[in-house]
């Protein structure tokens, strides 16, 4: 008889202790946003790069987004290149579900900030409804040191 109320016990602690981690672990997982490529803006809890590169003023991070989704926001000058900048829309384990550019809405050569806009259109992910918005630098020489990155993290509806 004590024999098997060591081993429920044992099996409550664990299957306790497994839960805690993984209720731990997916907490850390949520609040975390990896970077796509070497990322000089680095990103504050409201989703706004804190290097003063880039700002996404909609959505905001955490935000509940349909497709298409319509972003807006202000970047310098350099992010852009022939007056546009890639943006892509990524599901939970990073797999590209919509593709398309942000618009310079005033003149683009310039260091100062420049409104843009985009509608991108994507494919509900099958499973989970979280992803995040990739705000690509349009670096047109192709040299690695010049890329940069916004990833801004958004659930699906």
């Amino acid at each position: 008889m004590t024999r098997s109320r060591v081993f429920f016990t044992l099996a409550i602690l664990i299957a306790v202790g497994a839960t805690s981690w993984i209720v731990v672990y997916a907490r850390e997982v949520s609040n975390t946003v990896c970077p796509v490529v070497d990322c000089v803006a680095s990103i504050d809890r409201s989703g706004n790069a804190s290097s003063d590169l880039i700002v996404l003023n909609s959505p905001k991070s955490g935000a509940i987004v349909t497709s298409p989704v319509n972003l807006q926001g202000m970047a310098r000058g350099y992010w852009f290149f022939e007056g546009t900048f890639p943006v892509t829309i990524v599901n939970w384990d990073g797999l590209i579900i919509g593709e398309g550019y942000a618009t310079a809405e005033d003149e683009w050569m310039t260091e100062e900030f420049v409104p843009f806009k985009a509608q991108v259109n994507f494919t509900l992910p099958d499973y989970l409804n979280r992803g995040a918005i990739i705000l690509k630098k349009n670096n047109a020489s192709g040299l690695p040191k010049h890329d940069a990155a916004l990833e801004v993290p958004i659930l699906f509806w």
